[in-house]
């Protein structure tokens, strides 16, 4: 695995994983497991990121901190949302990289929204 960000709740990872389509592909996902789970796990629950949604942002959407440099926490360089609704199990051997991570606050709006029906 490339990239030097711990997996931890809140880390942006890299992943091939499949949208709500069954279409495969690398995208950035935000770890929304525990991280006192993280360690035994097998798999562990992303939520998936994606730069295309629509105004105003629909409820199970989270604006992410972003720049175009990458100096945002979340190293994101594009306007970005996680996407609650879409939770993806991801094999931490199929980590590809790792690197920037979401902030408390908005963690907290993450993982309040995958509460929610």
């Amino acid at each position: 695995m490339q990239g030097s960000t711990p997996i931890r709740q809140g880390a942006i990872i890299w992943a091939t994983a499949a949208d709500p389509n069954g279409m495969r592909k690398r995208r950035p996902l935000v770890v929304v497991t525990a991280d006192n789970e993280i360690g035994a796990a097998q798999e562990i629950a992303a939520v998936a990121i994606t730069t295309t949604f629509r105004e105003p942002l629909p409820p199970d959407h989270v604006q992410l901190p972003w720049d175009p440099t990458g100096r945002a926490s979340t190293g994101l360089r594009r306007r970005s949302a996680a996407v609650c609704s879409w939770v993806v199990a991801i094999r931490k051997d199929d980590i590809e990289a790792s690197g920037g991570y979401v902030p408390a606050p908005t963690l907290l709006e993450i993982v309040t929204r995958l509460s929610k029906p």
